[in-house]
């Protein structure tokens, strides 16, 4: 007993020691800090002269407050001891005196902008800015502006708070509007002449992403409305008020339009949702089920969906509009129509009894030209106005004359060649050079009326729409497609529609871009054509000799030194031999008289040869082309003939370059075969000075001349302006024509001009790290130095090209000429030959295709 007490004291006279070493050692640390943060306060004040942004107030409140923290330990050694209260007497006081009223600050009421003032300690917004798709149920709402994570509230700006959450607590937002949704808090005691208030002024926080999209499909627009009910209230009660809320909310324009709503799948990611998987509910899975057993019949029998129609026999007030008063009958019975069994008009459009509709679509497009490409160097960008129908309406070729589209605006900003189509498809090409408003008229199908007098007459049909056609900002090298409108035509019942038509050209073709397809698809405009009076002669020249005597009489034409045929297929069911024939004894008809219509008409013109005037007829289509010629006995061949096809044509002639089943017999033994395979054989002449029958025969007399005058006059004419030293300077012109021509046959060139070791040309540099440093130091030296022989290159591709081209047509004239002079069962077992699609262009092909005598 004496040793338990004996502990227990020693126990109390320990605790009681270390309290006071504790208390002791806490009143020491707190001495130390007073030393401390007096030493630290004399240094301040010393160099507080040679800081200017010291001040007597920072000094003071930073002083204090490091005050408090240095004797926050020994606080409870200095605290004033607690005052008790006195004791309670019920008996002294039967009567308890009333509380102290509680007096709580009114709500602040909401000051304009003007009393605002930039200097503030803290940030709010107000709660209609934050979630303005929900309802308002009350007065406005501020929330506080506060750090989530260390709570400050001590910024002056939003950018402070996003500033501050990213770089101290490495918290990324955004958006400013996900920052104030993060960090908005509810506080009472908010002083609102205290703080700044976000999103007011020109330069408030604009929606994120996901809060437009949240508005847009109206998230949150019933969510307050639930907030009223609690487990207590009748769920009937319940019920009714939802009913009335929802009544009270709007459906989104999105939501009308588009169908799309919250839940879509396809704005999951940007709601910030997961989207939801259809999937099909299973109720009681492993429940079994006899399927053996018949399940009872319901009593209510599916009802038949039929179509309810309206009553024609009543007058539709709205569609009048006499100022009248609809029926009550009307109402009553378009309120027995129930929804669903209401026919689903969709996008179709409407009719009456004496009208339908037709749905158009107007579009336009445009492509950017570029400057060298030009007609009109103002207007830099082509544009269309095409109008289709879509697939659900009538074909608008079935009902439709004509298109015409008028631009409204200045006549220099738009160049138009033809204003009006009339067959599809309907599209109408221009140029421009800024944005117009086009005025486009649809002109339909007329209908007949008879008259009180008896007579018939035609009643047009016609509509007008506007359409505004934007050009490409960009200069994007495709066509761009600008906007589209769809529009509705009201026609008569008695229009009469036409077979739809199917086989044209897609609107979105690059053809119809093209001034050839405008001129044949809209209705031309008189052109005024100014020729001189020496193509004027040779007009009417031509007119006294025509091809065939196909639409004239005979007594209209007169004797001419040609076989006159009677029609065009008569024509050309020759063989191509007296075609050519007729042609060339044509031009020569011609050419004579027009030297002998100059002397009489006293008119001083360069003469004409007669290839000039064969070619001029060719290329002005004003005789049958060759390569469409087909006799009536090839046909019967091809026919007749069926083994023939099965040969092989064993290869080519080393003369004329065809196919050795196209030679005679006489010819074809004459040569040595080769054969290293089958399928691929070489043919040889027995000797180079051997000739071939088709070359002695398929050139036609007097081609072997110089007959491309004409041809490289217009090409002359049509040479592009890159040569155009007096629109362009030197040194553009020295680009231009330097990036015209292959990197390749450049480097060709010069290294056959440094072979040559031409005076004209200067010899380049030693050879150094990189090659184009051998032409000069700048790009203006390189591109003088290879200007020159870019100029070689390019004059040696065109020659290349030139020779090449007539040596082709050569070859392909001796071939069809030869295949018209086979046999008649030959012929057509040399179709075989046709479909390999190989050739051979020789020697002979180059120099009688460029009018060179030799073999």
């Amino acid at each position: 007993m004496t040793a338990s007490k004996t502990e227990s004291a020693v126990s109390d006279i320990v605790s009681q020691f270390d309290t006071e070493i504790d208390t002791r050692t806490r009143l020491a640390e707190t001495l130390q800090s007073r030393i401390e943060w007096a030493q630290s306060l004399r240094a301040l004040l010393t160099n507080a002269h040679n800081s200017k942004q010291t001040t007597a107030d920072s000094v003071k409140r930073l002083a204090i407050a490091t005050l408090v923290n240095a004797e926050q330990p020994a606080d409870f050694l200095f605290a004033p001891p607690p005052t008790s209260l006195p004791p309670f007497n019920s008996a002294q006081n039967p009567t308890l005196p009333p509380p102290p009223p509680v007096f709580r600050r009114p709500a602040p009421r909401p000051k304009p902008a003007g009393f605002r003032t930039n200097k503030g300690n803290f940030l709010f917004v107000n709660s209609q800015n934050v979630a303005s798709s929900a309802p308002n149920y009350g007065e406005p709402q501020y929330l506080l502006l506060k750090c989530p994570v260390c709570g400050r509230t001590t910024f002056t700006s939003l950018q402070g708070l996003l500033n501050h959450a990213r770089i101290t607590h490495s918290i990324e937002w955004g958006t400013h509007d996900a920052c104030i949704k993060a960090c908005a808090v509810v506080d009472n005691e908010i002083d609102l002449d205290s703080g700044i208030e976000v999103g007011l002024g020109p330069s408030g926080v604009l929606p994120g992403l996901q809060t437009l999209f949240e508005r847009a499909v109206g998230v949150g627009a019933g969510a307050q409305a639930m907030s009223f009910f609690s487990g207590d209230v009748n769920m009937e009660s319940s019920m009714e008020t939802v009913k009335e809320e929802r009544e009270d909310v709007e459906v989104p324009t999105l939501t009308q339009t588009l169908g799309l709503h919250v839940d879509t799948p396809a704005l999951a990611p940007f709601l910030g949702k997961k989207a939801h998987r259809r999937q099909i509910n299973v109720h009681d899975e492993y429940m079994d089920v006899d399927i053996g057993a018949s399940v009872a019949r319901s009593s209510e029998t599916a009802r038949n969906w039929k179509m309810v129609y309206g009553q024609r026999n009543v007058a539709n007030v709205d569609a009048i509009n006499l100022g009248l008063e609809a029926n009550t009958s009307v109402k009553e019975f378009e309120q027995e129509v129930a929804p669903d069994q209401a026919p689903d008009t969709g996008l179709l459009p409407t009719g009456s009894r004496f009208h339908f509709a037709v749905r158009i679509a107007i579009s336009d497009r445009n492509l950017f030209v570029p400057t060298e490409k030009r007609k009109n160097k103002l207007h830099s960008h082509k544009w269309m106005i095409a109008a289709e129908s879509p697939s659900y309406s009538i074909p608008l070729s079935s009902v439709l004359k004509y298109l015409k589209v008028t631009p409204l605006c200045a006549a220099d900003d738009y160049e138009l060649c033809v204003n009006t189509v009339e067959r599809p498809p309907y599209a109408v090409v221009g140029t421009a050079s800024k944005p117009f408003l086009a005025q486009v008229e649809l002109g339909f199908d007329g209908i007949r009326s008879n008259s009180a007098t008896g007579e018939e007459s035609l009643i047009e049909q016609t509509a007008t729409f506007e359409h505004w056609v934007d050009l490409d900002p960009f200069n994007l090298s495709t066509i761009v497609v600008g906007e589209e409108q769809l529009v509705d035509a009201e026609l008569d019942r008695r229009t009469e529609i036409k077979p739809a038509c199917t086989a044209y050209m897609p609107i979105g073709a690059k053809q119809l871009w093209e001034d050839s397809r405008s001129s044949e698809v809209a209705t031309p405009a008189p052109v005024v054509q100014n020729f001189s009076s020496a193509y004027d002669l040779l007009l009417n020249v031509a007119a006294r000799f025509p091809l065939t005597a196909q639409g004239k009489d005979r007594g209209q034409v007169h004797s001419v030194p040609y076989t006159l045929l009677s029609s065009q297929s008569q024509f050309k069911n020759m063989n191509i031999g007296r075609q050519q024939a007729i042609r060339w004894a044509r031009a020569r008809a011609i050419q004579e008289a027009y030297v002998i219509a100059l002397e009489e008409a006293n008119i001083e013109c360069p003469a004409i040869s007669t290839a000039e005037v064969f070619l001029w007829l060719r290329e002005n289509e004003r005789g049958p082309s060759h390569g469409a010629a087909k006799t009536l006995e090839s046909e019967d061949a091809a026919n007749k003939g069926g083994d023939v096809r099965k040969q092989n044509h064993g290869g080519w002639c080393g003369i004329c370059g065809l196919e050795l089943v196209l030679h005679q017999p006489s010819t074809s033994e004459k040569l040595i075969k080769q054969e290293q395979d089958e399928s691929n054989a070489v043919l040889e002449p027995m000797s180079t000075s051997q000739s071939c029958s088709i070359y002695q025969s398929s050139i036609l007399p007097g081609l072997q001349g110089d007959t491309g005058k004409a041809r490289r006059r217009k090409e002359a004419e049509q040479m592009p302006q890159l040569f155009n030293s007096r629109s362009l300077s030197f040194q553009t012109f020295e680009r231009r024509l330097v990036q015209s021509v292959d990197p390749n046959l450049i480097s060709l060139v010069q290294g056959a001009v440094a072979d040559m070791k031409l005076p004209a040309f200067t010899p380049l540099d030693s050879p150094s790290r990189y090659p184009i440093d051998q032409f000069g130091p700048g790009r203006s030296e390189v591109e003088a130095n290879l200007a020159p022989h870019a100029l070689i290159a390019l004059a040696t591709q065109r020659f290349v090209q030139d020779i090449v081209r007539k040596g082709v047509t050569q070859a392909l004239m001796e071939r069809a000429s030869a295949m018209q002079n086979l046999p008649v069962g030959a012929r057509c077992g040399s179709r075989h030959v046709e479909r390999s699609g190989q050739s051979i262009l020789t020697p002979h092909h180059i120099f009688v295709g460029n009018g060179l005598t030799g073999s």
